[in-house]
């Protein structure tokens, strides 16, 4: 049977130079699914243009050239779903956070009728959007999501909320929370404690360094990491395995040390194997969140310029605090080369100003509104640049993006002023410190040692 379509605009001259389209596939992976095995074709393809007439469904896996054996279901049953606004061209490559096959019954349609038969082992996403909303809202989130975390200064929101929620799905309630993620929460009438104790003792184990010697500080004050051509070199994988466990852990020194990770050395594990042995000298050390304290923003900026002894990059280093609670920091590798400390400084406070504003829009939503947000900046010579709207030669070759800093001073959203060195919290950041400003640093950040409270 001739199966050839005229010349047309859509069909002629276009499937030469197709690489997809399956021709003479002899594994059979570009087999016509609706073919039927009593009729004999006089061709042993079929032209593309046939194919667009065929089901879609059929085209897209002849044009992929899937191997079948691979194809989850029964490729005889018809699961095409009428073309309408709420299905076309929405499910084969955009949601991919669809519970199709769940074996572990978090998909479960919740309005699912037990005596019924279905007629496939899956629901197509088109038939959940024509449900309830609120029914695939939940099932998309119920798909990877374990334990839900709520509460209230209100006692009763939160006894009403733990009533509906066991009324309506199948949960059991846990209490007060005291593990999650890996963090270990201890809430006390003073405040809130969190650490990471028991990931951190199977951590030690898992690199047989639990009875390794602990150490006061995580890094040496004069140790310069470069690219060591001469050195023993060691097995990358530990070498990476050790630095994504430390990811949660750590911030300044592991990012100094993870950038050896392509041909680490001898000298880069002795650097990430001090770390470890900082955290046996430290393994109940976490964050302390004081109850009695206000609510004022304030950032510290810092950086330590050419740091990197490779390609003589500075390095970043920020901390931001609620009051006197720390809720965020970073230490990152600035992606151009300062000609001096003014235009590093000037780059590192440009990065935290950009935190501070993300910060204060998502406290707005808390119904928190600030102006005037002090940061805090150890460099005076970048402090005028950021105050100075004059682009002078000097400055020409900064990057432009580092500039937005200027208009939000202008603006009032952030005021940029000066702090002494020993004062700038965010120098721990940067660099190795010497082991007594390490401390004092560390003890400014409310990073403590629980026994503090017996």
């Amino acid at each position: 049977m001739d199966n050839s379509i005229p010349n047309t605009p859509e069909s002629s001259g276009s499937h030469d130079d197709d690489d997809d389209a399956p021709f003479n596939n002899n594994e059979g992976q570009g087999e016509d699914l609706n073919h039927d095995e009593g009729q004999e074709d006089s061709q042993e393809s079929t032209p593309i243009a046939d194919t667009r007439r065929e089901d879609p469904t059929t085209r897209h896996l002849r044009l992929k050239s899937h191997s079948l054996h691979n194809v989850i279901g029964d490729l005889k049953m018809d699961n095409s779903i009428p073309n309408t606004p709420e299905s076309s061209g929405s499910h084969d490559d955009d949601d991919d956070d669809a519970p199709f096959n769940n074996n572990e019954g978090q998909g479960e349609d919740l309005n699912h009728d037990e005596g019924q038969e279905d007629s496939q082992e899956s629901t197509p996403i088109a038939d959940t959007r024509r449900e309830d909303p609120t029914t695939r809202h939940l099932r998309l989130k119920s798909h990877s999501l374990h334990d839900i975390i709520f509460g209230s200064t209100n006692t009763k929101f939160n006894d009403e909320f733990a009533k509906l929620m066991t009324n309506r799905f199948e949960i059991s309630m846990m209490g007060e929370l005291k593990y999650f993620l890996g963090f270990e929460i201890k809430q006390m009438r003073q405040g809130t404690f969190i650490n990471q104790a028991k990931y951190l003792q199977d951590m030690l184990k898992r690199f047989d360094m639990k009875d390794a010697k602990g150490i006061g500080t995580p890094m040496h004050l004069k140790c310069q990491l470069s690219l060591d051509e001469t050195g023993k070199a060691v097995d990358p994988k530990l070498y990476r395995s050790m630095i994504g466990s430390l990811l949660y852990l750590c911030a300044s020194c592991l990012g100094m040390c993870a950038r050896f990770q392509e041909s680490p050395k001898e000298s880069d594990i002795v650097a990430v194997k001090r770390i470890f042995r900082y955290l046996v000298d430290t393994p109940l050390f976490g964050l302390w969140y004081p109850r009695d304290t206000d609510f004022s923003l304030v950032g510290f900026t810092d950086s330590d310029w050419a740091g990197d002894k490779v390609d003589r990059k500075s390095t970043s280093g920020a901390c931001h605090f609620l009051g006197r609670s720390l809720v965020c920091w970073s230490s990152k590798k600035e992606n151009c080369v300062s000609i001096s400390t003014a235009e590093a400084e000037y780059v590192a406070a440009a990065s935290s100003s950009a935190q501070i504003l993300c910060m204060r829009q998502t406290l707005r939503d808390y119904g928190l509104e600030y102006s005037k947000v002090p940061l805090l900046c150890d460099n005076e010579s970048a402090i005028k640049i950021a105050y100075d709207l004059v682009l002078h030669g000097k400055m020409n070759h900064i990057e432009i993006r580092n500039h937005f800093i200027r208009d939000h001073i202008a603006r009032g959203d952030i005021v940029l002023s000066f702090i002494g060195i020993k004062e700038q919290l965010a120098d721990i950041f940067t660099k190795p410190l010497d082991e007594k400003s390490f401390i004092e640093l560390r003890h400014e950040l409310n990073i403590i040692d629980p026994s503090n409270f017996a």
